[in-house]
Parts: structure tokens; C-alpha cells; sequence
């Protein structure tokens, strides 16, 4: 082959490899501040991002049932946080949206007022980063096990098949978000289980397109063992929990400290300032 006809040859391929590769970065993997410790400092400084979590600011008080938005109220919530400069993260939970637990006249109800609310949003402040915490994919602990141990039992697999259809049905509202926020709050000490538990729904969160940001509490919920639910997770637990994050999602959101005084020893707040110096400048 003549050389000039090699010369073109590779340049052509350079020039259709340059036009195959994806044209944007990966995010930063963040972890963002949802804290709600009582005279917590302002962890920025130790390099966490603030995020926007809110389930009342788009109802008007008179409202305690919290049965239907407000548009001016939703509205001035987007002004608000847009100006801020952080994600908006909605958190209403009142308005069941797992298919499995309501009719379907309540389920297309609840997700009519669900998209009226997002796009009061898209439409005051289009540019917002917008995301609802928990409910894509509808957080499952004992079925990622079940699906791990046995995946080819047929029950099993009937199983994981109808909660990807109900998921699925998430995917019209996902597809005007920026972000999903699965839940992956801890019930049990079995580090082990909880990773399975996060692999499955992680996994769930991906079928929607969107960078996926895990909710995690230092605290074990109160759905799981009876005791140890409330006490603070234990640091190694934490710092393992963490890590597989890094490797498996987009980002992370710490949630939590209701009603508790913030304590600086805090094992768990150890590992979290640790995990934060190893993050990449950019992330923080």
C-alpha cells in the first residue's frame, strides 16, 4: 500500500474516533449536605456541597394534609433555590407512587399533581437542577437479596420483573428531572446485605438516564432491626458504605440528625471528613 493511502487511512480512523467520543466529562462525585443537626458547623469547609431538600415549601400552610400544590408557592421555591445556586431536591412523600400499594385512580392522581409541580419548576427557572428523593426506582431491601441468592427461581424473577415495570412507570416524570435520589438508608448491621441492597436499586436508578445521587443516613432506620435502630452507624460500616458509593454512583447526599446535638467525634463524621480529603479538588 502506498504510503500516502496508509497516511489518509489513519486519519480518517482518528478523525471517526475523535467523533465517537462522548463530548462531556463525568460529573464530580459530590457528597452533598442534607444535615439536620442541631448547631452542626458548615461543612463546606470540609468540602461538602449544599443541596436544597425540601416536602412543605409547595404547600401553603393552611395545608397540613399537604394535598395540593400551590403554584406560587412552587414557584417562589424556584426563584429561591435557583438564586442560591443549589439542586433542588423535592421530598414529597405524602403522594404514594409505588403502583403496587394504590388504585390506579389515585396512582395517576398522584402523579398528575407530581408533574404539575415539576413543571411549575421547568417553567419559573428552567436551568434549575431538579431531582425527587427515593421514589426512582421504589426503594426494595429484600428483593435485591432474594435476587442475588436465587436469580434464577421463578418466582423470584416474576418478582424483579414486576418491580422494573412499576419503576418503569416512574419514567415519564424522571425524564424531566436532572437527578434521581434513590434511598439507601441502612437496616442492618450486614454490610454485605446492604451492598446487595445498593447494587439492585442503584442498578433500578440507572434505567432512567440520569446521574443517580443515593440518600444515606449515619443512623440505622427504624424499619430494620429493632436493636439497632437510632443508634449511630458504626465507622468502619460508614466508610465502607461510602467507598462502594464512589465506585457505583454519582454522588451522595447525608441525610439526617434530627432532633440531635452535632458531635464532632462522631465516628461516622471521622470517616466522612477522610473520605472528603480523598476526593478530587473538583469535587468538592
Amino acid at each position: 500500500m502506498p504510503r500516502w493511502i496508509a497516511v489518509i487511512l489513519v486519519l480518517i480512523t482518528a478523525s471517526l474516533a475523535g467523533a465517537q467520543s462522548p463530548t462531556t466529562q463525568p460529573l464530580p462525585f459530590r457528597v452533598y449536605d442534607s444535615l439536620l443537626f442541631k448547631n452542626r458547623p458548615d461543612t463546606t469547609g470540609v468540602g461538602m456541597v449544599k443541596i436544597y431538600v425540601t416536602d412543605r415549601e409547595m404547600f401553603a400552610p393552611t395545608d397540613k394534609a399537604r394535598t395540593l400544590p400551590d403554584e406560587q408557592l412552587t414557584r417562589a421555591l424556584a426563584r429561591k433555590v435557583d438564586d442560591l445556586g443549589q439542586i433542588l431536591c423535592l421530598d414529597i412523600e405524602n403522594w404514594e407512587l409505588n403502583r403496587a400499594k394504590v388504585s390506579q385512580e389515585q396512582f395517576d392522581e398522584n402523579l398528575r399533581k407530581m408533574n404539575q409541580v415539576v413543571d411549575w419548576i421547568r417553567d419559573e427557572r428552567p436551568n434549575l437542577k431538579l431531582g425527587h428523593y427515593s421514589f426512582m426506582p421504589i426503594r426494595d431491601y429484600w428483593l435485591p437479596q432474594k435476587m442475588a441468592a436465587q436469580p434464577k427461581d421463578d418466582g423470584v424473577q416474576a418478582a424483579a420483573k414486576s418491580w422494573r415495570e412499576t419503576n418503569l412507570l416512574l419514567k415519564p416524570l424522571a425524564d424531566k428531572l436532572d437527578y434521581t435520589f434513590p434511598c439507601l438508608y441502612t437496616f442492618y448491621g450486614d454490610q454485605k446485605g446492604w451492598e446487595t441492597y445498593a447494587k439492585y436499586n442503584i442498578e433500578e436508578a440507572r434505567q432512567y438516564g440520569k446521574p443517580v445521587i443515593p440518600f444515606i443516613w449515619p443512623e440505622y432506620h427504624y424499619g430494620g432491626d429493632a436493636k439497632l435502630k437510632g443508634q449511630l452507624i458504626p465507622g468502619e460500616q460508614w466508610a465502607a458504605q461510602l467507598a462502594y458509593l464512589q465506585k457505583h454512583a454519582d454522588g451522595v447526599v447525608i441525610w439526617g440528625g434530627w432532633g440531635r446535638d452535632w458531635d464532632e467525634q462522631s465516628p461516622w463524621w471521622g470517616e466522612t471528613k477522610k473520605f472528603l480529603k480523598k476526593l478530587p479538588r473538583r469535587s468538592r
